[in-house]
């Protein structure tokens, strides 16, 4: 259990740093203040509702699940996963389903996506 939270908190790390990183290459732009603080918070919560309540349980259920090595699965499964947490945050700050094509949107994507092939090494 240890080692699971001690990766989930190195990979949302990780996981932020690229969302940081992908900003400041696409955009040109970076997080100060109140920003910061909004996408760190939001973060935070969405990866610790997405590993506790909808990624850990799924992909452990299809690793005990799989019969055959099929080593596409898992990066498939982890990318439609990583939608979670993001429906999560477009829905807490009042966004409907054409937000999830905002730019907002696709940097939690990236962060999330980064994050979920992170986690999947435990």
């Amino acid at each position: 259990m240890r080692r699971l939270v001690a990766i989930s908190v190195a990979a949302w790390l990780a996981g932020f740093i690229a969302y940081v990183v992908a900003l400041r290459i696409l955009w040109q732009q970076s997080l100060r203040g109140g920003d910061f603080r909004a996408v760190l918070l939001t973060s935070a919560l969405a990866s610790a509702a997405a590993i506790g309540l909808v990624y850990g349980p799924v992909m452990f259920a299809l690793r005990h699940r799989m019969t055959s090595p099929a080593w596409w699965i898992f990066p498939l499964v982890s990318v439609l996963l990583g939608l979670v947490p993001v429906l999560v945050i477009v829905r807490f700050w009042g966004g409907n389903l054409g937000s999830l094509a905002s730019p907002e949107a696709v940097m939690f994507y990236i962060m999330f996506v980064f994050y979920l092939a992170y986690v999947r090494r435990v």
